[in-house]
């Protein structure tokens, strides 16, 4: 059903994986169909958190935990994403989870860098931890500094000499990052080159699989690096509210990924417009967790519903 689903055969996939469940409700099959839940054509954040939820009650495991924690974020629902945080370096302390997730979530500085620190011992010595300490300068406002930390960590990129064949799963993030430094900093010919590389990159990704789950988050986000604002945000709504493509969609924009672009006013009304619909099925989620008695009554005033 995964195969049939890849090839965009939702509807079908969905009854193989639901006949396999009657069959035998074994984890995978329900973890499958949670996968399914999320995605384009569906977009049910909501039965997607409940199906993983009943597999971990029913056997508790680090996995599953995480998977809740990850679609609870999704949902904004924080409290509980914390809660499931707590719960993995407590019961599993060989795992270092999520390692400052108030500090990306609230968008603090001093807690970022702390988290960084923490995640890159190694500190100005790992590129990633560069990386990383440059992007979240230049989106807290020191362009230059972030510009000139960037550059030297990876001469290969201030050089300007990248090519379309260099770029790869394993540095697309450090391209994306140093494309925002760029555009903060006015570098107008390497930003565009760069941005222009990496959407053909994507282009190349889409026409080998034109069914994963990436080709519309990757399509929303060419058109921010290319500064396209009529065709990103003509994206981005197309993808939430007609696609249905929903997963790691709200966590980060809620953290940032667009963040050039978050004083338009076209950006912030349909910010509130995917915000609405995410807390509609966010409180779907809510009263389940009431019912089961999963659910802590603070929570209620944390997450201003009081």
């Amino acid at each position: 059903s995964a195969y049939r689903y890849s090839l965009g055969e939702t509807t079908r996939a969905l009854r193989v994986i639901d006949e396999l469940i009657a069959k035998d409700s074994a984890s995978h099959f329900m973890r499958t169909k949670a996968s399914f839940m999320r995605r384009e054509p569906f977009g049910d954040l909501a039965q997607s958190f409940i199906i993983i939820h009943s597999i971990n009650k029913r056997n508790p495991d680090a996995f599953d935990l995480n998977g809740l924690g990850l679609l609870a974020l999704g949902l904004d629902l924080f409290p509980y994403s914390k809660r499931c945080v707590e719960l993995l370096n407590r019961n599993y302390s060989d795992l270092n989870t999520w390692e400052g997730i108030n500090a990306w979530f609230n968008r603090d500085t001093t807690e970022i860098n702390e988290a960084l620190v923490k995640i890159f011992p190694n500190g100005m010595e790992d590129p990633e931890y560069v990386h990383l300490r440059a992007y979240y300068d230049a989106m807290f406002g020191k362009h230059s500094e972030a510009l000139e930390m960037f550059e030297k960590a990876y001469p290969q990129y201030a050089a300007g000499d990248m090519i379309l064949d260099s770029i790869n799963l394993d540095n697309e993030y450090t391209v994306i990052s140093y494309i925002d430094i760029l555009r903060l900093n006015k570098k107008n010919d390497k930003e565009n080159k760069l941005a222009s590389l990496l959407c053909q990159y994507y282009q190349n990704e889409a026409e080998k699989n034109p069914y994963g789950s990436w080709v519309n988050e990757r399509e929303v986000r060419c058109y921010y690096f290319s500064n396209d604002t009529i065709q990103f945000l003509e994206a981005l709504e197309k993808r939430f509210f007609q696609k249905k493509d929903r997963a790691n969609l709200f966590t980060p924009m809620k953290e940032g990924l667009f963040f050039r672009f978050e004083n338009i006013p076209e950006y912030q009304k349909l910010y509130k417009k995917i915000e609405a619909e995410t807390h509609r099925m966010r409180a779907e989620v809510i009263a389940y967790l009431k019912e089961e008695g999963d659910w802590n009554e603070a929570w209620d005033k944390e997450l201003g519903l009081e």
